[in-house]
């Protein structure tokens, strides 16, 4: 059989792969030879010396012990840092590299243990002892020990490497007979045997010779050494070429931004003098105006002067040709301005596009003629429409004031059935929003600060909320909107928030608050939703228009600074299937569309005297509650949108509609 040192000389090349063994003997604190090593339960060792408690104090009992590695603690029992317990296999190669490194001539060193010859000269170092031994000491001692302890040969400890010393002193001993070494190694209970112990083992274990195991398990080493240096050395050339690569493609992402920059700035000089250009073509056109009209109010004022006068026929017949290239000139003035920067391609950014195409938009007027009226079919003394919601079950109209009255109609106008709503007869009730689901209709009580639910046959199902700031607490709720689902949001004016609520009415959560400060919510006129469930708030102490999610974060907004072409008194809302906003607002005689940027692209002339409500149909037909009577509007598909003819503003109006384009700038409410 062969011996340990046998063993050791064919495993040479396995120790050289790693690190000396000697490195193991050194504190990793103090980076010096291990003295009175100790192993804490992190599995580190260091210096007994190396520890110290809090602040640098002694370690007292019972105390924690950081590690100075991996920062976990450890809990000393009642002797304090003598409690640790000795790391002696670090002890040992510490005690080993001392020998080593030490410069005493080895031929000079003397017994140091119980010497029978009186100190002779010794030719061994015990490990476990730390003492020195004799030839007489050292057979007394191993008999003693049973050749359990490590001693290392002097003569051999210059000659040898710490590793190889340690695996040759070390005798692989039997697990069971500690006196006897062992031959055999059982894989299934992981044991040393003897041949003895290998005879009464358990037969169904599997149990190898242990030089044939350990030439297996050297092989595998050596197997796995070589995978390991070959990887390395490919992720080794794997990172050189990876480094290169890096390097390449900052060079080009350099070069390619460079000559990116150069073409845009190519790009943008072309751009800049076409639309000089085309400033330069649109000044000429208007001067070219200016002087046709010019001509025309020449022509006005003769056509006067010889129409208070006509002498005779030819008279009259100067008079008809005058008159003739009176609208001649008339037609040709009326031209529609198409100024051409859609001609202007910018394919590096389509905002750009956009906003070169939003340049090209006047602030036009045109009338929009009602393709129907529903009126009061006669029944009612006062028909005074406040607030309108048009669903497939019918159009639903609000009467407020003395009548305070649902009537319903169908889609062609016809009457369906009048709900008369529940009041106090000694008390001045007003309303404010109103909205129908599927199976009950709900109606804002502003006068008292609550809700009132219906169902479609008209019969009260319940009353919600009371005056305060609280759920379910309301001061003046004006508007209201659901979603598909069911979900119900109320416009709580004075308290500057919107509550919503779940489908069977119980309270979700607020989206403002009662303290919130302008810019927030302030007094909320308001609410609608798009197809997506977005929330569209129209404020009234802020004049603006908000566009929140359904949690409320804010999302965009339109409006909020002083400026003519902005909102100045909204009151009420629509949206339309295809995303835009209808506002009506008090302060503006005529209907207004905006653009991205609030600047009013269409403004939307009709005889409008006292509008309130308003409502789009699926069809995004828009029902105008106007006076006493309801006006349909044909905006399908909206085509008010662009640049159009000037046409004739109506007279005196007292409501005002804005027709919102949620386009550019201001995103599509389905694209938010």
């Amino acid at each position: 059989m062969a011996t340990n040192s046998d063993r050791f000389e064919n495993n040479m090349e396995i120790y050289d792969c790693v690190n000396p063994i000697e490195h193991f003997g050194l504190c990793p604190v103090c980076l010096k030879e291990f003295e009175d090593p100790v192993c804490l339960q992190c599995s580190h060792t260091v210096c007994r010396g190396c520890l110290k408690g809090r602040d640098g104090q002694p370690v007292m009992a019972f105390e924690k012990i950081v590690c100075p590695i991996c920062q976990k603690a450890t809990v000393t029992n009642e002797n304090g840092l003598d409690g640790l317990m000795c790391d002696t296999f670090a002890k040992k190669i510490a005690q080993l590299s001392k020998l080593k490194s030490s410069k005493h001539n080895i031929s000079k060193i003397r017994c140091t243990a119980e010497c029978m010859q009186g100190r002779a000269k010794a030719v061994g170092y015990c490990l476990e002892c730390s003492v020195y031994l004799c030839q007489l000491d050292l057979k007394v001692h191993q008999k003693v020990t049973k050749e359990t302890h490590i001693v290392i040969p002097l003569k051999e400890l210059i000659s040898k490497q710490t590793n190889e010393l340690l695996l040759k002193a070390a005798p692989v001993r039997c697990t069971y007979h500690l006196d006897v070494q062992a031959m055999y190694y059982c894989l299934t209970s992981q044991l040393l045997l003897c041949a003895q112990c290998k005879s009464s083992h358990n037969p169904n274990h599997n149990i190898e010779l242990l030089e044939s195991y350990l030439n297996l398990l050297t092989e595998r080493t050596r197997e796995n050494l070589t995978a390991y240096r070959e990887e390395s050395e490919k992720m080794q050339t794997e990172e050189v070429n990876q480094w290169k690569k890096m390097k390449d493609i900052k060079i080009q992402i350099g070069s390619s931004f460079d000559r990116l920059i150069y073409k845009l700035e190519n790009r943008k000089k072309e751009l800049l003098n076409k639309l000089d250009s085309i400033i330069d073509e649109t000044r000429n056109t208007l001067d070219s105006h200016r002087q046709k009209m010019a001509q025309l109010d020449q022509l006005r004022e003769l056509l006067i002067v010889k129409s208070r006068y006509p002498k005779d026929v030819s008279m009259l017949h100067s008079l008809q040709e005058l008159h003739q290239r009176f609208q001649d000139q008339l037609n040709i003035t009326r031209v529609e301005y198409d100024v051409p920067y859609s001609d202007i391609h910018f394919d590096m950014d389509p905002s750009i596009q956009v906003c070169l195409q939003n340049l090209g938009r006047f602030q036009v007027t045109r009338n929009i003629l009602p393709v129907a009226v529903i009126k009061d079919p006669g029944q009612h003394e006062v028909f005074s429409p406040y607030a309108i919601d048009v669903k497939n079950q019918g159009i639903f109209v609000l009467v407020s004031g003395t009548a305070n009255l649902i009537i319903v109609f169908t889609h062609t106008g016809e009457l369906m059935k009048t709900i008369r709503l529940e009041t106090q007869s000694e008390e001045s009730v007003s309303f404010g929003g109103l909205t129908v689901t599927d199976s009950i209709i709900i109606v804002c009580v502003t006068s008292r600060h609550c809700l009132q639910t219906y169902t479609h046959e008209g019969e009260l199902i319940n009353m919600i909320g009371k005056l305060g700031h609280a759920q379910f607490e309301f001061n003046t709720p004006i508007g209201l909107a659901t979603t598909v689902e069911g979900h119900l949001i109320v416009a709580d004016s004075r308290n500057n928030r919107l509550q919503v609520f779940t489908p069977e009415l119980k309270f979700s959560h607020f989206i403002g608050s009662s303290n919130s400060v302008p810019g927030e919510l302030r007094y909320p006129a308001d609410v609608g939703l798009t197809k997506n469930n977005q929330i569209v708030c129209l404020h009234q102490g802020n004049p603006s228009i908000h566009v929140y999610s359904f949690t409320g974060m804010l999302l965009n907004q339109l409006g909020s600074t002083v400026n003519s072409n902005e909102l100045h008194c909204p009151v009420r809302l629509a949206i339309s299937q295809s995303g835009h906003i209808v506002t009506v607002d008090r302060s503006k005689p005529c209907l207004a569309v905006y653009g991205s940027d609030t600047t009013i692209m269409v403004r939307l002339a009709g005889m409008y005297n006292e509008v309130w409500g308003v409502a789009f149909s699926s069809q995004n037909r828009l029902f105008v509650c106007d006076g006493d009577h309801i006006k349909v509007l044909n905006l399908q598909p909206f085509e008010l949108l662009g640049r159009t003819r000037h046409s004739s503003l109506p007279g005196d109006s007292k409501r005002h509609l804005t027709a919102t384009s949620i386009t550019g700038n201001f995103p599509s409410i389905s694209d938010v």
